[in-house]
């Protein structure tokens, strides 16, 4: 039954539902976190704000990412709605990787 699924209804109510969902937000924190520490960082250098968007997106990437099991609740009647936010929040980390990346060459390059 859960072949192909977003997995809804896997996780049933109870206690241990709370320390999942703290676990997943205590990790978003730290993984958003850092991306936003990095982020101020690399904006206070003022040399090159592509570092600072990447990291911004990188964190953008993965709160979306974190919210896909949310997103599989408040939309239940939509099967999709896990693996779309999932993907969104993939596409925008992405993003992220890639104007780091771009941001880096140009500077090895000059």
């Amino acid at each position: 039954n859960l072949a192909g699924s977003s997995g809804q209804g896997v996780y049933l109510r109870g206690a241990w539902l709370a320390v999942m969902i703290l676990l997943n937000v205590f990790g978003a924190a730290a993984v958003v976190g850092i991306a936003i520490f990095s982020a101020l960082r690399a904006a206070r250098s003022g040399k090159n704000l592509g570092f600072m968007w990447g990291n911004l997106l990188i964190g953008l990437g993965f709160l979306i990412i974190s919210a896909a099991g949310s997103a599989a609740r408040w939309w239940p009647n939509w099967e999709g709605s896990f693996w779309v936010t999932m993907a969104l929040g993939w596409l925008v980390a992405y993003g992220g990787f890639r104007v780091i990346t771009r941001t880096a060459e140009a500077l090895r390059k000059a």
